[in-house]
């Protein structure tokens, strides 16, 4: 029982430091709030305003990014109101989206320890202004939505399915997902 104890004080010190990692992302991400919009983000935000107007995507109006982005910035300047500051929300959003997935994969990978270390990691390198961390571009967002795709590839490889079953559930069966706790670690 002691032992369960002492993992159980090790896990909350882990989400802890996750929950103060993602605040750490916000608040460096939060000092370039009310700067203007990058040409990344206007020009996602130009071409997904022209999509919701009737234009065809890559026809009409190019750029050489995939769908789901501009799907993204599209669904998000609808929500918003069309409001370009929200951007930046959004980036905070995906910045503390990042930092959680990459310490979820890093604690099932290695333990809680290199979890720790890896958010506060992530959370400022992450943010860093010099590396336009707090800009809604396509390697912040594709980046948090990749962590999470990482955690089913983590799911198939750990699986005992034989190699043909991990390619079916590499290209999108239900059966890995049904195995596989939702976050791994915590179930």
């Amino acid at each position: 029982m002691r032992q369960d104890s002492v993992v159980g004080s090790d896990g909350r010190r882990t989400w802890i430091v996750v929950a103060l990692s993602v605040a750490l992302s916000v608040v460096m991400r939060l000092r370039m709030f009310w700067s203007p919009i990058s040409v990344d983000e206007g020009g996602y935000l130009a071409i997904a305003r022209a999509w919701a107007h009737g234009r065809v995507l890559y026809r009409d109006v190019f750029v050489d990014r995939p769908q789901g982005l501009l799907v993204l910035f599209r669904v998000w300047d609808w929500a918003s109101g069309g409001s370009t500051a929200s951007i930046r929300v959004m980036a905070m959003l995906f910045g503390g989206l990042l930092v959680v997935s990459t310490g979820v994969i890093v604690r099932a990978l290695v333990g809680e320890s290199a979890a720790r270390w890896a958010v506060i990691i992530c959370a400022v390198v992450s943010s860093a202004p010099v590396l336009e961390g707090y800009a809604a571009n396509g390697e912040l967002l594709s980046g948090a939505v990749e962590r999470n795709g990482s955690r089913e590839s983590m799911c198939i490889c750990a699986s005992d399915l034989s190699v043909a079953r991990r390619i079916a559930a590499g290209l999108g069966s239900s059966r890995c997902q049904r195995r596989c706790p939702p976050y791994p670690g915590l179930g």
